[in-house]
């Protein structure tokens, strides 16, 4: 699962700058999440890191990370041009590319219920009066809301999340599968109960008519078309993580 450092070298090889060589730094707006971006002996790694590293390099440019705290600050890191890009595990809601730009899918995702323990909710009509966790500001926050009388309680970060499930503060929560395959790493005792809204997908988003979304977009679809992909995938996951995630494209 773990290979060589170099791999960023390889998938950056994979794309010629579109844009001249520029010795200005691509930022990126982050909000860390092991595997995806995340700092490990002392260096940035993840699925989102090496993605953005190597897109960086064959730009002729130096990527820059500015780490925030919720999903919310990395819009606004956006807005405010603190970042050409966002990197939170986003997904494109028809709300969010008003606001933004998006490139192409780069991690395919379904909405999960988990259960500390038991399932006693399967579907999006069991969690009427639950109290159910969920990320503030997320794309099924918007659906959740409109369920009767259930009882939202919000975390600011994917591992605060966790914590409110393992402590029992909820009965359910709810949020992407990558998120929940990182959580249940460190809480075994969880359980996938249903899953909902059908299938989605991750990108990275930008501002409105940034240079960078074609150059980006092109980039990740050479990745899947020359098979670096899924090495990228290998590096960060379990065999069996790997084989549900090409699965769900």
């Amino acid at each position: 699962m773990n290979k060589p450092l170099v791999f960023v070298k390889f998938i950056s090889l994979l794309s010629v700058a579109v844009f001249a060589s520029t010795s200005e730094p691509i930022r990126v707006c982050v909000n860390s999440m092991e595997p995806f971006y995340y700092a490990k002996d002392a260096q940035w790694v993840g699925v989102e890191h090496d993605i953005l590293a190597g897109f960086a390099e064959s730009q002729g440019a130096v990527l820059e990370r500015l780490d925030l705290n919720t999903l919310e600050d990395v819009f606004a890191g956006l807005q405010d041009k603190k970042c050409e890009i966002g990197a939170a595990l986003l997904a494109p809601t028809p709300e969010r590319k008003e606001r933004f730009d998006f490139s192409s899918a780069y991690f395919p995702v379904r909405m999960l219920l988990v259960a500390n323990g038991t399932c006693e909710v399967h579907e999006i009509e069991d969690l009427g009066g639950k109290r159910v966790a969920t990320i503030k500001g997320s794309s099924y926050e918007e659906i959740l809301v409109k369920v009767p009388e259930i009882e939202l309680i919000y975390s600011q970060t994917y591992a605060q999340l966790g914590e409110i499930l393992a402590s029992r503060q909820a009965e359910t929560l709810i949020c992407d599968s990558a998120i929940v395959v990182s959580l249940m790493r460190q809480n075994p005792e969880f359980t996938i109960c249903g899953s909902l809204f059908g299938r989605g997908h991750y990108a990275f988003a930008l501002r409105k008519s940034s240079p960078l979304t074609e150059a980006l977009s092109q980039y990740i679809d050479k990745l899947r078309d020359k098979g670096a992909y899924r090495d990228l995938l290998e590096k960060y996951f379990e065999a069996k993580i790997v084989e549900l995630i090409v699965g769900a494209e």
